[in-house]
């Protein structure tokens, strides 16, 4: 594996002059989307992501949100790959998808459902975690806030790193492909929770609003209630429209 991490030298250059040493984790999600693109496809993604870091070095301002910038800097270089291979946007979305959502999904679910499913109070566990995580994982490229809402709480995204970069790159259309990202943690949640996605910035929204209630029928006691909301537990459609 290390040795397909250092691959080209020219990306291996670039990965090595960050601000901040890259995390293992970065380097894997390189690869991964490096490795889903076809062979011929790859020496454009090298060349593609090193401009990219280029020219976000101003931007590499502390270590959370350089990781975040290099994940969707790899992400945006094989969706750019794809199209100067002549795949059309759609197209080029649909070959994406599978290598985003393949992205994190066993750890996702595996760290929802040991923090939260094993609770004894499954809500008050799934708030505790998405307020860690906002002050942990996110950085200061995003702003989230959380308050309690009738029967649960909502967690609230008001400014987004990954649709800042990609506003600089001239690449919003790609937002609302991220956003169906979310699902790799959606799916892992109890049934008994309820989730709501009303809003998103993706849709020009002021914030993505994440809404958490316990499932009516899990209060009365009548088992719990399917999620029926714009972010579902069905699987991703692979055909995303253009905005």
């Amino acid at each position: 594996m290390a040795a397909r991490l250092a691959d080209s030298p020219a990306l291996s250059y670039q990965m090595k002059n960050l601000a901040f040493k890259p995390t293992i984790i970065d380097r894997l999600t390189v690869h991964h989307f490096r490795s889903s693109l076809p062979r011929q496809g790859r020496s454009a993604f090298d060349r593609e992501f090193a401009l990219i870091l280029h020219n976000e070095r101003p931007f590499l301002t502390d270590k959370l949100t350089q990781s975040h910038i290099i994940f969707v800097a790899a992400f945006l270089s094989a969706y750019r790959t794809l199209r100067s291979m002549g795949l059309g946007n759609d197209a080029s979305k649909e070959k994406l998808t599978p290598a985003l959502f393949r992205l994190g999904r066993r750890t996702a679910a595996f760290f929802t459902w040991a923090g939260i499913a094993m609770s004894r109070n499954p809500m008050q566990a799934l708030r505790r975690f998405s307020e860690t995580k906002a002050q942990n994982a996110y950085g200061p490229s995003f702003a989230v806030e959380t308050a309690a809402i009738p029967g649960g709480f909502v967690s609230e995204v008001k400014r987004c790193g990954y649709r800042t970069f990609l506003a600089r790159h001239d690449a919003v259309d790609l937002n609302s492909l991220l956003c169906e990202w979310d699902r790799v943690w959606i799916d892992a949640l109890p049934k008994s929770i309820d989730f709501r996605r009303p809003t998103t910035l993706a849709t020009g929204c002021a914030s993505c609003r994440f809404e958490f209630r316990y499932a009516e029928r899990s209060l009365s006691g009548k088992g719990p209630r399917p999620i029926s909301d714009t972010a579902t537990r069905e699987k991703p459609d692979r055909r995303i429209a253009d905005d």
